[in-house]
């Protein structure tokens, strides 16, 4: 296999929105991480991630992600669970 063409180097302009991203990506999970504590519901932390990703007009690329799509902007699984839970008022 050619590795070499598999390798695409990122333009300073590439690089830049990365960092951006990233940034975001930071606030939202420092957001989230202050608000973990018993009693807050799965659904508060999506809301806190989603007002953090409006206040820098961005999404999530798990909102609207598959069929059916998926409705939250973050996945929270909780004990035993294992991936992609959907955030709930109730837990």
């Amino acid at each position: 296999m050619d590795w070499a063409r598999q390798i695409h180097v990122k333009s300073p302009a590439e690089i830049a929105l990365m960092r951006a991203a990233g940034r975001v990506n930071a606030e939202v999970l420092a957001t989230v991480k202050a608000l973990l504590k018993p009693g807050v519901s799965t659904a508060d932390l999506n809301a806190a991630a989603e007002a953090v990703l409006r206040k820098h007009k961005s999404i999530s690329p798990f909102k609207g992600y598959g069929h059916p799509p998926f409705p939250a902007s973050i996945t929270v699984s909780i004990n035993r669970e294992l991936v992609h839970g959907i955030p709930k008022k109730d837990r």
